[in-house]
């Protein structure tokens, strides 16, 4: 009788399912998003990308990111590679919502690479 007690208490407990602190972020076009909180903090990463340039005399009319060198100090196809160009996507769109039309040509790059870093492998 004491077996059966215990197991049916250890079921009982097992089945109660273990819930986390819940997180909201915004997306960019303002809209909610919740998430389960990470249990710690989560781990930063150095972001570095190389920038080409495309002049008109002396004035700059484009900056383009090179997607290929977006956090390409991490070993391509591991886990601190996929969690740093994550990273860099959020600053990215963090950037392209923040920055306003008198920095166009930076608004104009980090706009264009937040949305081909979301969709690239």
């Amino acid at each position: 009788m004491k077996f059966f007690i215990v197991v049916l208490f250890f079921v009982l407990v097992s089945s109660i399912p273990a819930f986390s602190k819940t997180c909201v972020k915004y997306d960019h076009a303002g809209n909610k998003i919740y998430y389960a909180c990470p249990e710690s903090p989560e781990k930063s990463y150095s972001l570095r990308w190389d920038v080409t340039t495309t002049k008109k005399g002396n004035e700059v009319i484009k900056k383009k990111i090179v997607l290929s060198t977006v956090c390409s100090q991490y070993g391509k196809g591991s886990v601190d590679y996929r969690r740093c160009r994550r990273q860099a996507q959020d600053y990215l769109e963090d950037k392209c919502n923040s920055l306003g039309q008198d920095a166009r040509i930076d608004k104009d790059m980090c706009c264009e690479a937040a949305r081909k870093l979301k969709f690239a492998r």
